[in-house]
This record gives structure tokens, sequence and C-alpha cells, in this order.
């Protein structure tokens, strides 16, 4: 990819490279900014959060933890900063 002034490029190429640099480099990050834009160029892509992802793998270390006592739910519940509402629904299968 040839090397372009980094304050004209598109928005989303700087967000990139405002991400990717920093972990990968300036080099690397210029492969990466020309393989996301020759695989995607011109589509709406949508990107799911992290948490989303990770979510799941949360809920069923939690459900794994959980012993059946009320300690282990307040102790669940800070470890993992979440309400005693949320952890029920994690633990009902309900989130």
């Amino acid at each position: 990819m040839a090397k372009f002034d980094k304050k004209k490029l598109p928005s989303t190429y700087q967000e990139f490279r405002f991400l990717f640099e920093p972990i990968v480099g300036e080099d690397k990050t210029e492969e990466l900014l020309e393989a996301i834009g020759n695989h995607f160029g011109g589509q709406q892509v949508y990107v799911q959060s992290y948490a989303l992802l990770t979510r799941e793998n949360k809920h069923k270390a939690i459900r794994k933890e959980f012993d059946g006592s009320a300690e282990s739910m307040r102790g669940l519940s800070r470890k993992h900063k979440i309400s005693m509402s949320q952890l029920r629904n994690i633990l009902t299968n309900k989130q």
C-alpha cells in the first residue's frame, strides 16, 4: 500500500490506523489497511462488540462457579461487577 498523508485518509481508515498502529507498528498497519480495504471496500460491515462475543463464555464460567449459596451469589456479583438481578438472569439462562 502506498504511504498516504494520515490526515487525508478517510475517517474509517484513520480510526483503524489509530487502533492498529500502537499494537502492530506502522508497516503492519499499512498491510492491514490494504487487506481490509481490498476485502471490505465499498461495503457496510457490522462488527459485533467484543463484549458480546465473550459474554456466553463469561456466563458459562459464572454458572460453573455458582455453588447455590447466597454468599456465592454475592461473591459472583462483586467479582464480575454485575447486579444480583443480572446474576439471577445469567443463572437461569435468561441472558
